[in-house]
């Protein structure tokens, strides 16, 4: 198991590596600091209770990442503030990466 920082939240994720670093990457996009992966339980641990005794929990939701999917173990709240951000992110990384129409008038 791992576990994506991001601003203040910390979620325990479950998916390979390839497909949480890309979860982590697009949820980057929604932040001024970094997405980040890590794999050990962090320092001051998981605030959300609900969060805490998800990895206990049976039946998560997947959210699909390019050809695969990760599982966000946390609460509905959390796991909707996340889903909405990695939305958001996949958007912003659209726009980026969308060619610019160079043709003038």
């Amino acid at each position: 198991m791992a576990f994506l920082l991001l601003d203040q939240i910390t979620l325990p994720l479950m998916g390979c590596d390839d497909h949480r670093e890309e979860f982590a990457s697009v949820c980057g996009f929604t932040t001024g600091g970094t997405a980040e992966i890590i794999y050990h339980r962090p320092a001051g641990g998981i605030t959300c209770p609900s969060c805490h005794l998800a990895p206990y929990s049976p039946g998560h939701p997947v959210i699909p990442v390019q050809d695969g999917a990760v599982a966000v173990l946390a609460c509905p709240e959390h796991r909707t503030e996340i889903l909405d951000r990695f939305h958001s992110g996949l958007e912003t990384r659209r726009q980026l990466t969308a060619p610019l129409d160079t043709e003038r008038m």
